[in-house]
C-alpha cells in the first residue's frame, strides 16, 4: 500500500469516528436544559432513563411545557418543582399532591391507563397545565 493510501486510510477512519462520536452523542446545542421524556422502568428491570424534573416558576414551566411518554406497564416517573404553592393534579389517574412554594413532589406510579392526560398545577390563580402524560400500549 502506498504512503498517499495510507494517509487516505487514516483520514477516513479519523472522519468516521468524528461522525460517529457525534451521532451518538447527539450534536444539540440547545440551551433549554429541561428533560421532555419520561423514566420507565420495564417490569423487573432497571430504569430506563433519568427521572424527568418539571420546574415551574409563577406556575409555568420553565423552558417549554413537557411531554411524558412511556408504555403500558411501566412506571411513570417525574418531580415537580414550584416557586409558589399549589397542587399538582395527574387528570385520568386522579393523583394529587401539595406543593410549598420552594418545594417539590414526586409521582411513582404504575402506567395502567392508557391515553394521553393533562398535568395541571392548580393555585390561587387557576390553574395551569405543565405537562403531558401520555401511555402507549405495550
Amino acid at each position: 500500500m502506498s504512503d498517499r493510501a495510507k494517509i487516505g486510510a487514516g483520514v477516513l477512519t479519523v472522519a468516521a469516528a468524528v461522525i460517529l462520536f457525534v451521532v451518538l452523542h447527539g450534536g444539540n446545542d440547545s440551551k433549554d436544559n429541561s428533560t421532555t421524556s419520561a423514566t420507565s422502568t420495564k417490569k423487573g428491570g432497571a430504569p430506563a432513563s433519568s427521572i424527568p424534573v418539571i420546574r415551574l416558576h409563577d406556575g409555568e414551566p420553565v423552558g417549554s411545557e413537557q411531554d411524558i411518554e412511556v408504555t403500558s406497564g411501566d412506571q411513570v416517573r417525574f418531580k415537580v418543582t414550584s416557586d409558589i404553592d399549589g397542587e399538582v393534579h395527574v387528570h385520568g389517574y386522579d393523583f394529587e399532591k401539595q406543593i410549598k412554594a420552594g418545594g417539590s413532589v414526586s409521582f411513582d406510579f404504575p402506567a395502567n391507563l392508557e391515553g394521553a392526560f393533562e398535568i395541571e398545577l392548580h393555585h390561587g390563580g387557576g390553574e395551569n397545565e405543565i405537562a403531558g402524560l401520555k401511555v402507549e400500549p405495550g
